[in-house]
């Protein structure tokens, strides 16, 4: 089989070897793989938005490819977590060459972007437009990019669902847990199911299948679409509880206090109940009770 090669004067690439002969991947991998490097430094990667730039695959395929380069270090995940700690999302870091590493350790390496799915600074792979200088990096946008709007830019790669559940140990690929999660994400779409992922991270002491299924069941009941939509219902959840509480709390209060007759012997002088008995009390108190036993008998 021969090669016919043209002559290069715009809109090709720089790309190591060594990706292309990575035999640890699939070609589909590779070819995934090549086409990420091939992107400005700047540029955000999500399996919704990869999809649509080829006619043969869908997002399951897309993800496996995904998954390939995860193996074997060319995507590196990060934690992201907010100032008290909780968990807010994956943060994605791209590599020319597979790394070694302990994702929690990334910020101590040199070479880096604290991006999702984005090249790192010591792999930025320089492209060119009508002539061959590497150090020019390449800013232009093919022409299929260029017609994606700003909003299917909002979501990234670290708002795939499968990856989110899979961060805070919830369970969603076995048994039927699968099929239901996949239909509420075509119901709901990714946005909407991650957002019920983050908060059931955040409300549930132990997140599991059953708090996140409840959560995906009251926004689809609420008929929730976008993320606004589901912070604005669960706005209103917090109020109807906290307007609730005070109610509960002002019944209470509204109770009358619960006044008992005192008995006769209470009224007594304290003085007159410490009072000895005298004989003849005593007398007549033996006196009634053997007349009682009497009667009794």
């Amino acid at each position: 089989m021969a090669i016919i090669r043209q002559k290069r004067k715009d809109r090709f690439s720089i790309i190591n070897n060594k990706i292309i002969e990575d035999k640890k991947i699939s070609f589909k991998a590779r070819g995934l793989l090549i086409y990420m490097l091939s992107k400005p430094d700047d540029w955000k990667f999500y399996p919704d938005e990869l999809a649509k730039h080829s006619d043969k695959d869908g997002v399951k395929a897309i993800n496996t490819a995904l998954q390939e380069m995860e193996s074997v270090g060319y995507l590196v995940r990060k934690r992201k977590r907010d100032n008290k700690g909780h968990f807010k999302g994956i943060d994605y870091l791209l590599y020319e060459t597979p790394q070694v590493i302990n994702p929690d350790s990334q910020n101590r390496n040199a070479g880096k972007r604290n991006a999702d799915l984005r090249n790192s600074e010591n792999g930025r792979l320089p492209n060119t437009d009508f002539k061959p200088n590497t150090d020019i990096p390449n800013t232009e946008i093919d022409d299929d990019d260029k017609a994606t709007s700003p909003d299917e830019q909002k979501r990234s790669i670290e708002e795939d669902p499968f990856t989110l559940a899979d961060q805070v140990n919830i369970n969603v690929n076995s048994g039927l847990n699968k099929p239901i999660f996949v239909n509420y994400i075509q119901k709901l779409g990714n946005s909407v199911v991650c957002w019920a992922i983050h908060k059931t991270n955040e409300k549930a002491s132990h997140p599991n299948w059953q708090y996140l299924l409840t959560v995906m069941k009251g926004l689809e009941t609420n008929h929730v679409k976008t993320v606004e939509q589901a912070e604005k219902l669960s706005e209103q959840y917090k109020q109807e509880r906290v307007k609730k509480k005070q109610q509960v709390s002002s019944g209470y209060r509204k109770r009358p206090p619960i006044r008992e007759k005192m008995p006769e012997w209470s009224k007594k002088d304290q003085k007159e109940l410490n009072k000895k008995a005298s004989p003849e009390d005593i007398a007549k108190l033996k006196a009634r009770i053997a007349n009682r036993k009497k009667v009794s008998s």
